[in-house]
């Protein structure tokens, strides 16, 4: 622009210097033809010898004029291409002024999507600090979780044991008392049998006595066997009143055994309620956000419970039928609950919910949209993340390196396995920085954010795929950042 500027004030000062000399030109023409005037007013004819008037000045002044007239086209003609210059050279400004104004505004709007960038980074690095927080405040809720869990798993298995020792002592209990009222069945029975051998007795007694003549000694032994008859009466008698109070205290003790137990099952049964309506909400949550990516969560959870299932097998041994235990349903409601809710933690760990990149602003979306080559509709099959060159380019869940190398339309690539069917890919890098093989940590770096392949500039292309089809990453992201708010 200066270097036109200055083209431009040299070409207005030699019109300047052109327009001077014109007007004195203009001067000497018109003094002249005064001059001319004068000598044909005032000057005597001379004739010569054949009668011919003398040229002499006149014929000098007309010289003067042709060559001036001359002069004067040629000066026209100068100036005329002068001003034509000067028409083009007006149009050239003009045209410069309108491209410097159109290049001011490029700028204008270059600094404010400068300045726009400037203020997303700064959000991103908040937004960043800010996750980082909630991370740590949701892993140490995690952590709080799991030790609470464990926690309760080992208060359940105290109250499980201790409820297995208090049936085994009813069980005891009774089995006791049963052999107690045996052995009072067994006594009553012996006591009316007493009861009917004395009356027997008595009646023969009373019968020999009547009829019979019997010798004393006779009468001596019948009335000692009537002794020992009574005495084992009362001997029975006793014994049945031991064993009643032995019977009705073991029946208090039976008693105090079931209500504590009751209580003991109310409180179990609390705690599982309790419990179970605790996982049931955290299972929600959960569910809720892997939900949010787009992913068959029962898929999902189908597939961890597959990784772990290991071989199995071995006959069948069918079990009774179980009792109608309201405890042991809310235990195992509470088993199936948990066994699921860790389930989607472990997948959950393995799902890519934090983007590749610290610091960035997104150039282009998932979807349909306009190719940047060839200006056609096209399938966007990932997220463009742009940044600095060089920005390190991290992995967003814990994987396998399945590729690493250059690619067609993706230049300098890495693909990393995340298991249960998630691939997450990082395109146009401008290093590599991991190997075919190898397994990453989350947010361990893969490579540099660069300008390979098919780009039109330093950005990251990010991928996310489910069972090979193309998955919306800006979905997993914002599921990132409910777990992190969670």
């Amino acid at each position: 622009m200066a270097w036109q500027h200055e083209a431009l004030e040299s070409r207005q000062a030699e019109i300047a210097s052109l327009r001077a000399q014109y007007s004195d030109l203009q001067g000497r023409i018109a003094g002249l033809r005064d001059t001319a005037d004068d000598i044909v007013a005032n000057a005597d004819i001379e004739t010569t010898q054949d009668g011919q008037p003398d040229g002499g000045p006149v014929a000098a002044v007309r010289d003067n004029l042709t060559d001036l007239a001359a002069a004067n086209r040629k000066l026209t003609q100068r100036i005329a291409r002068v001003r034509a210059g000067v028409r083009g050279a007006d149009a050239r400004a003009e045209e410069l002024a309108a491209e410097r104004d159109r290049l001011r505004r490029q700028l204008a709007n270059a600094e404010a999507a400068l300045a726009k960038v400037t203020r997303q980074r700064e959000e991103a690095r908040q937004a960043r600090a800010d996750l980082g927080t909630e991370l740590t405040a949701q892993r140490a809720h995690r952590q709080a979780e799991a030790a609470g869990r464990a926690h309760a798993e080992a208060h359940a298995d105290r109250l499980t044991a201790r409820l297995d020792m208090a049936r085994d002592r009813v069980t005891a209990l009774r089995d006791e008392l049963k052999a107690v009222e045996a052995r009072l069945t067994a006594s009553r029975t012996r006591h009316q049998a007493l009861l009917a051998e004395r009356a027997r007795l008595a009646d023969n007694v009373r019968a020999l006595e009547g009829r019979l003549g019997l010798s004393s000694g006779d009468g001596r032994n019948l009335m000692a066997r009537v002794s020992a008859v009574a005495k084992a009466l009362r001997d029975a008698q006793q014994d049945k009143r031991s064993l009643a109070s032995t019977r009705n205290k073991l029946r208090k003790r039976v008693a105090s055994l079931e209500s504590e137990l009751s209580k003991l099952r109310e409180r179990d049964l609390g705690l599982f309620k309790h419990f179970a309506e605790r996982t049931g909400s955290g299972l929600t949550r959960v569910r809720e956000t892997v939900a949010m990516t787009g992913v068959d969560v029962d898929k999902l959870v189908r597939r961890v419970k597959t990784a772990h299932a290991g071989a199995k097998g071995g006959p069948l041994v069918k079990l009774d039928a179980p009792v109608n235990d309201p405890i042991a349903k809310h235990a195992s409601r509470l088993s199936r609950k948990m066994r699921r809710m860790l389930a989607l933690q472990e997948a959950l760990g393995s799902m890519p919910l934090t983007a590749p990149v610290e610091s960035y602003w997104i150039s282009s979306y998932f979807g349909k949209r306009r190719d940047p080559y060839t200006d056609e509709w096209a399938m966007h099959e990932g997220l463009d993340l742009a940044a600095d060159a060089g920005s390190a380019v991290k992995a967003t869940a814990p994987g396998k390196v399945v590729f690493a190398g250059h690619r067609a339309g993706y230049g300098r690539m890495v693909k990393v396995d995340h298991g249960l069917g998630l691939v997450t890919v990082y395109g146009h890098l401008k290093e590599i920085r991991v190997q075919q093989g190898e397994r990453v940590g989350h947010r361990e770096k893969v490579g540099e954010l660069g300008n390979t392949g098919r780009s039109t500039g330093p950005h990251v292309h990010y991928e996310v795929r489910m069972d090979g089809d193309p998955a919306d990453p800006m979905k997993f992201l914002k599921a990132g950042k409910h777990v992190f708010k969670g």
